[in-house]
């Protein structure tokens, strides 16, 4: 379940599936990953679920080809885990078709990751949220991302934004019309109009992880 970097694929920015060549049990690796994804299925996600969905999906399957430890939580009014760490994202898109309410409540879906995280005994750890809006009870939310970056999780945030940018009326903008994000105290946060695109940030938040635990 460890694995070893074929570092010209890795300075190729090659597929996770293509980074590794050779596997071996009980070293301790880079390859060592305990990640949890949140994902916003709040009413406001209606035109981008589906492809937020299987972004998901795409970055879950390319976690579990290098034996990662993988959950998704769905949040909206309520949360709940899409994926536990022991089930691997199998040839069919597991997704909700159904809204998590019209509300945008990540708090105790933050505190579950939290207890997942902190509990793991893997090297590398991150939580990877995908969301399009403002968050109910944002204080207490920033407070548990502020208490996992302490205790040496790597957190991340994709704000995800409709191209055309409609229904974002509760987003503010710079005087150059650019959005200013929330990123709720994450230590990466990206704004994305394209939900593929957060495989992208996926990948370049697995190389950093990466990286700052080579460096401990």
């Amino acid at each position: 379940d460890q694995g070893r970097i074929n570092v010209r694929q890795f300075m190729l920015d090659a597929d996770f599936d293509e980074m590794f060549d050779q596997w071996s049990d009980g070293n301790q690796d880079v390859t060592d990953i305990e990640c949890v994804i949140l994902l916003d299925n709040s009413g406001s996600m209606d035109r981008m679920i589906d492809d937020a969905y299987n972004s998901m999906w795409a970055i879950t399957r390319a976690l579990d080809s290098i034996n990662a430890s993988t959950t998704v939580i769905q949040f909206g009014s309520h949360g709940s885990v899409l994926y536990p760490a022991n089930v691997r994202a199998n040839a069919k898109v597991a997704t909700a078709r159904y809204w998590g309410g019209g509300d945008t409540k990540p708090f105790q879906s933050l505190v579950r990751a939290k207890e997942i995280l902190n509990n793991s005994q893997r090297a590398v750890k991150m939580l990877i949220t995908i969301t399009d809006g403002a968050w109910s009870n944002s204080q207490d939310c920033e407070r548990v991302i502020l208490g996992m970056r302490m205790s040496g999780i790597l957190t991340g945030l994709v704000f995800l934004a409709p191209g055309d940018g409609e229904g974002m009326w509760y987003v503010p903008k710079t005087s150059e019309g650019e959005y200013i994000v929330d990123g709720h105290k994450c230590e990466v946060v990206t704004l994305v109009n394209n939900p593929y695109d957060i495989i992208d940030f996926a990948k370049s938040m697995t190389k950093l992880a990466q990286k700052k635990m080579a460096n401990i």
